[in-house]
């Protein structure tokens, strides 16, 4: 599947050498906390989109795009100040989570997002906690997705 990147981006990764980076930027929210956590795998503090950004260590697996398996990206936080893990374990229900790929010399330029995905699978020791990224339970999803009642399909019941 292509994917439009700006002049930018296209521009940073043929370059030979670049001062550019790829950022992601990771939110995470749920009705149970008062804000969303806002997090840049950056070693500094980043603002984008009118929100500061704390810079934390995180790392990023995208979904493999082979037809075969369900798509899955897989986050491991750094568990450096334990603030995380008290969070996560306290949420009643799986957080969502918003992913956005930005360029740091243009932090307002979503180049990629990837947003509503819960997530699931989570672990965690004192070194880091590790989960997995979904977007719908593809699986359980109705197929067709009308029920074929009279109601709704009156010709096909004489």
């Amino acid at each position: 599947m292509s994917r439009a990147l700006s002049a930018n981006a296209v521009l940073s990764l043929n370059a030979l050498q670049t001062g550019n980076a790829f950022w992601f930027l990771l939110s995470i929210h749920h009705e149970e906390l008062d804000a969303p956590y806002l997090f840049v795998n950056n070693t500094t503090d980043v603002v984008a989109f009118g929100n500061l950004w704390i810079a934390y260590p995180f790392d990023i697996t995208l979904a493999v795009d082979d037809g075969q398996t369900l798509p899955a990206v897989e986050v491991r936080f750094d568990n450096v100040d334990r603030e995380l893990i008290d969070v996560i374990r306290g949420l009643t229900s799986a957080p969502t989570i918003n992913l956005y790929l930005v360029l740091s010399n243009a932090p307002d330029t979503m180049e990629m997002s990837l947003t509503d995905m819960t997530l699931v699978d989570v672990s965690y020791d004192m070194q880091s906690i590790s989960g997995r990224l979904v977007s719908g339970d593809l699986l359980n999803a109705p197929y067709p997705c009308d029920a074929y009642d009279p109601a709704q399909f009156p010709a096909i019941f004489f």
